[in-house]
């Protein structure tokens, strides 16, 4: 065969490429490279051949005649030690030559792995990465070749590492084989999400199996007297209060392939008092993995693991709400309130940072008050929760006049609320239900003091066959303050029901919106707080 033809093949059988990457790679066109050496039958006369390419690459080094000559080495006696010494010494002059052309780095990437070099193999693959020349095929080949370098350094977390780019949605292969190579670092939960990735994005029956296969090996735990150690180790540092060392302890046996859903649990809770709340779902989640396998929670626990996800992993929400009130005041209003939560800083551990907009306006207000559009008030601020205990809330926000009947000013609010049985309770048909809030705001330009309190004290009921739908009637007791009224203090009592609906669930997740429709009918001290009142409050 012609020389320079068989290594062109030869190449581009070891990388899977064609001629085409070839000639994109090279800094001269073909044709002024097969000037430089000339056809000749490689099986005829091996020796003209080596002596023919490495007087090409002496007179002209450029990346066609090294990686010929380099071919030409390792197909021609290359036990040879003198032979080894001089393809050894090729490659490096090679690299150092054309440290920025992605084919040589390549193919010196295999020369490297093939003598056992890994280190330069790893960082030859790397940097041919880095070009731009590659098919998605070429490119998924090296993405394997890099990963078996790190491999073979004993590094699995580099081989995690260099697969990650390759792992995506439309190569369910390829996210298998990402998640074997995090089974084999001890990274259980995330092959288990990289293996559930594959099944779902392959219609394959046998990449499907295998995908089971991985799930299932990532939810055994190894059995390595290590990991019991640590993780035993653990809930000695928890007993103690020391969370850091705590879930330290518990990573490191994990890092070993050990741990139960408990375990992971435990890891959970001590990683959301540190904060760390990507940590803390993410052990929250593989918990609940593990416990659909080998069942150990109870229903309250699964749906306690299940919220905690939902609340750690929480950055955005919003509120729709349309109260109306009866009596003297006549008022139904409409309000729309966003806001956002910053990821990590903005929960920790109950104490919470959310930046806020909303507006609101009059839909009816008694019979001949302002409504509709010209009563449009707009308002943005910040809201803090500083104790992870205490549900004391303070705000700060700027009102902003969006039309003529609205009110430029600031208002400083203050609110305390504290309750039981609001949340879903998936274990009963009913439970006992109460809550009580007190809010104090203070509008600084106009000299205007506003303060209200409401408990309400009931049973919440869930309707058979739909668990998400509730109805709680309750006693309702209610106080208002307003520093510009007529009559400034008015209590109320009465009685009514909430009707809400959770909705928004997913897997491992809690439901995380609501719809609730309140009403009520109340006697009170005065003809404002007289009267039914309705609320329709959406959550999202």
């Amino acid at each position: 065969m012609r020389v320079w033809a068989g290594l062109v093949t030869a190449a581009a059988a070891w990388l899977g490429c064609g001629q085409e990457a070839w000639a994109a790679a090279a800094d001269l066109p073909q044709a002024a490279t097969l000037s430089y050496l000339q056809p000749l039958d490689l099986e005829g006369d091996p020796s003209t051949a080596l002596n023919l390419a490495r007087a090409q690459w002496n007179q002209a080094p450029t990346p066609e005649s090294g990686l010929a000559l380099l071919a030409l080495l390792l197909q021609i006696q290359p036990a040879r030690p003198a032979q080894k010494l001089q393809t050894r010494s090729l490659a490096t002059a090679m690299g150092v030559r054309f440290p920025s052309q992605p084919l040589v780095r390549a193919q010196l990437g295999y020369y490297w792995f093939q003598v056992e070099d890994f280190r330069q193999a790893r960082a030859d693959f790397f940097q041919a990465l880095r070009g731009e020349i590659w098919s998605p095929q070429q490119r998924r080949n090296l993405y394997t070749a890099l990963a078996n370098a790190a491999v073979a350094m004993g590094d699995l977390p580099g081989a995690v590492e260099a697969l990650r780019p390759a792992a995506t949605a439309d190569d369910p292969e390829m996210v298998l084989r990402f998640g074997r190579a995090q089974l084999a670092a001890k990274q259980r939960p995330q092959a288990l999400a990289s293996a559930r990735r594959a099944a779902a994005a392959t219609e394959d029956p046998a990449l499907r199996q295998q995908a089971e296969e991985l799930a299932s090996a990532a939810l055994r735990p190894a059995d390595d007297p290590r990991a019991f150690r640590h993780l035993s180790q653990a809930y000695g540092y928890l007993r103690h209060g020391e969370d850091l060392k705590g879930l330290q302890a518990f990573e490191a046996g994990f890092a070993l392939g050990g741990g139960k859903a408990f375990h992971y649990a435990d890891a959970g809770y001590a990683a959301k008092r540190l904060a760390k709340n990507a940590t803390a779902a993410a052990d929250f989640r593989f918990a609940l993995e593990l416990e659909e396998s080998a069942p150990a929670f109870s229903a309250s626990q699964q749906f306690g693991y299940s919220r905690e996800i939902e609340v750690l992993e929480r950055e955005f929400g919003a509120q729709v709400g349309s109260p109306y009130q009866a009596g003297a005041l006549d008022v139904w209003q409409f309000a729309v309130e966003g806001f956002w939560q910053p990821p990590q800083w903005g929960y920790r551990d109950g104490r919470t940072l959310q930046f806020f907009l909303r507006t609101f306006a009059n839909l009816r207000n008694g019979s001949a008050g302002a409504v509709g559009p010209e009563t449009l008030q707009g308002g943005m601020g910040l809201r803090y929760k500083p104790w992870a205990s205490q549900n004391v809330v303070f705000a700060l926000e700027r009102l902003v006049a969006m039309g003529h009947k609205a009110s430029d000013d600031w208002l400083v609010r203050t609110a305390y609320s504290l309750g039981e049985g609001t949340d879903l309770q998936v274990q009963r048909r009913w439970w006992p239900s109460w809550q009580a809030y007190a809010d104090v705001s203070w509008y600084a330009q106009a000299g205007r003091l506003l303060a209200s309190s409401e408990g309400r004290y009931g049973a919440a009921l869930a309707i058979e066959g739909w668990q998400e739908l509730t109805i709680a009637p309750c006693a309702v007791a209610a106080l208002e303050f307003d520093s510009a009224a007529q009559q400034q203090a008015v209590g109320a009592a009465g009685a009514g029901a909430n009707v809400r609906l959770w909705f928004g669930q997913q897997r491992h997740r809690a439901p995380s919106s609501w719809l609730e429709f309140h009403w009520s009918y109340r006697w009170a001290t005065a003809d404002r707080g007289q009267g039914p009142v309705v609320r329709a409050t959406l959550w999202l």
